[in-house]
């Protein structure tokens, strides 16, 4: 018995080998990267699901690589700002851009953090969860954590710094009433000079009602249900009328302080 479990043993181990010897050469012959294989030049564009990341890789590549985005699908977007997940990625060109939703790594350089007012993004979050066939109440949409953790949570971790990463923050509402000047902030971030014409441009390009028709003409990756829109409303204060008020007031015992810090409750 001990015999045969120790063959076992160096039979899976051996194999084991046996695969990462011939994942390291298929790595290398496609000449692809694992994602914490990243250049101090490269870019990270980083924030809680459903900050503004879709809207704000569109107006990237529209700003940094001069593309109309109304003719080309989603994926191609990805193309160019690539979704940094488990796994490899080819590498095209230095700086290259990255998209994620993870708490801070030791490999992130320089990250451009995108906040959106909590309320807004639990709103969006929850229809985003429903059109993929999770249909979770609000109670358990608000209570629960998701693989990121809590939005205010999220958002602490990334503004504490714990790897002194180079970051912008970007806010979602910013993003709404002044465009060109936080895209201006981020050409001046990224090192790169851009007219003011050319990031009305991209703009214009990256309009809500445009993402929409681009969306119903080609529909969204990863399987997104084509009867579902992914670009939804993208409306500020969108919370007001679509969570319940119960709800809202347990999301704010959650992170009705973190609300407040970013100057969210200013006003109210």
């Amino acid at each position: 018995m001990k015999k045969y479990i120790l063959r076992w043993f160096y039979r899976t181990k051996l194999y084991k080998q046996m695969e990462q010897r011939i994942e390291q050469n298929l790595v290398a012959r496609l000449g692809l990267h694992r994602i914490d294989d990243i250049e101090p030049e490269d870019i990270s564009i980083i924030g809680f699901p459903k900050s503004g990341h879709t809207w704000f890789n569109n107006l990237l590549v529209g700003t940094v690589f001069g593309i109309d985005v109304r003719n080309i699908p989603q994926s191609i977007i990805n193309v160019f700002i690539f979704p940094l997940r488990d796994g490899y990625y080819r590498r095209y060109q230095t700086p290259s851009y990255f998209k994620s939703h993870l708490l801070p790594q030791p490999y992130h350089r320089r990250v451009v953090y995108l906040i959106r007012d909590g309320r807004d993004v639990m709103v969006s979050y929850y229809h985003y969860r429903h059109a993929l066939g999770d249909n979770v109440t609000w109670e358990e949409h608000i209570k629960n954590p998701t693989p990121y953790g809590y939005w205010h949570e999220h958002i602490q971790r990334w503004l504490d710094n714990p790897y002194q990463t180079d970051v912008l923050t970007i806010k979602y509402e910013d993003l709404k009433t002044i465009p060109i000047k936080q895209l201006q902030r981020f050409c001046e971030f990224a090192g790169i000079e851009r007219d003011i014409e050319q990031l009305q441009w991209a703009i214009d390009n990256a309009a809500f009602d445009k993402m929409q028709q681009r969306e119903e003409r080609f529909g969204m990756p990863n399987n997104f249900p084509r009867d579902k829109r992914f670009v939804r409303r993208g409306k500020v204060g969108s919370y007001k009328d679509e969570m319940p008020p119960e709800m809202l007031d347990v999301f704010m015992k959650y992170a009705g302080a973190m609300l407040r810090q970013l100057g969210y409750l200013d006003g109210e």
